[in-house]
């Protein structure tokens, strides 16, 4: 009769186990004795489960450790946390505020990849909005420099469109 308890509670906790596999959220062991051997498969389900947050299996030793860490990581991610991810954002930051907005896309667009944000697609649509009005600027620049220099042909004032075309990004065609 013992034989059989312990064999309907594996295969309870097998149960469990490939839940977890399976993307559950919560899992409930209380006051069962799943022994270390249960604790290591319940580990093992966890590194490919990331969504679950709690689990309290009133064990005290390595294993319910590590799989403490893994619940952890699975609370950070679900708070929308990921430190490779911040770290690529603060270098998104320093690269627009640096009016490198192109490489903050570049950074944001990592950040994002790894975990969807709100704060980091935010940032990168501002980098993106930055960049195209600087892109806009320049382009008026450039135009305005052009009519300059057409003006000065069209007056004959052709110091005025050398020198126009020394300060410019006008080059020979």
């Amino acid at each position: 009769m013992k034989e059989l308890v312990e064999s309907l509670e594996i295969k309870r906790v097998i149960a469990e186990v490939d839940n977890l596999r399976n993307g559950n959220d919560t899992f409930y062991l209380w006051s069962n004795q799943i022994g270390v051997e249960g604790a290591k498969a319940i580990a093992e389900s966890i590194k490919v489960n990331k969504t679950i947050t709690y689990l309290n299996l009133h064990l005290e030793d390595k294993i319910t450790k590590e799989i403490q860490e893994y619940i952890q990581r699975n609370v950070n991610i679900s708070k929308g946390y990921n430190p490779q991810a911040e770290e690529l954002k603060i270098q998104g930051n320093i690269l627009s505020n640096k009016g490198e907005h192109g490489k903050a896309i570049e950074k944001y667009n990592e950040a994002i990849t790894i975990i969807k944000n709100p704060l980091y697609i935010t940032n990168k649509t501002n980098a993106e909005k930055q960049q195209a009005e600087l892109l806009a600027k320049q382009q008026k620049q450039e135009e305005l420099q052009f009519n300059k220099l057409l003006l000065a042909v069209q007056n004959d004032k052709l110091e005025d469109a050398k020198i126009l075309i020394q300060h410019s990004n006008i080059t020979n065609a």
